[in-house]
């Protein structure tokens, strides 16, 4: 896994915003990471610090949840994964019962079509149909 283009695409798919707002369940502000409250403000050097972290986090998070089945998932589908779980965070990443299920069976298809078929995807646009792409395909999109 590539940590140094994850965060680049995570920075890319975020966007940088100095001034925390409401986020679908939180107050976020930098890249897309959690902020204290609302209003709170961020330099963009803070916010790379911060997202470095997060990323870390979800690399561990990714970790954990795909220990058992590391070798069927290749830079690209790790990369993309680990997008998916800074995104929703580990908790609804296992809620993906099918999804995850097609993975431990190095279903790549039904891994992608799953996640197409959630509510996540038809929330967050481009980001989403790309990881899917790199999920089905092993490449990146």
């Amino acid at each position: 896994m590539n940590i140094e283009r994850l965060i680049e695409q995570i920075k890319k798919d975020e966007g940088f915003t100095p001034v925390a707002t409401w986020d679908n369940e939180q107050f976020s502000y930098g890249y897309g990471c959690k902020a204290p409250y609302e209003g709170a403000i961020i330099s963009e050097e803070k916010a790379y610090i911060l997202l470095n972290d997060e990323v870390l986090n979800a690399m561990k998070d990714f970790m954990d949840i795909y220990s058992d089945c590391q070798d069927n998932i290749n830079d690209v589908r790790a990369e993309a994964l680990c997008n998916l779980v800074f995104n929703i965070g580990k908790t609804k990443l296992l809620k993906f019962r099918k999804m995850n299920k097609a993975i431990r069976s190095n279903d790549w298809t039904t891994a992608a079509y799953e996640a197409m078929n959630s509510n996540w995807y038809k929330q967050v646009g481009k980001r989403a149909v790309r990881i899917c792409k790199e999920l089905a395909s092993g490449e990146k999109g």
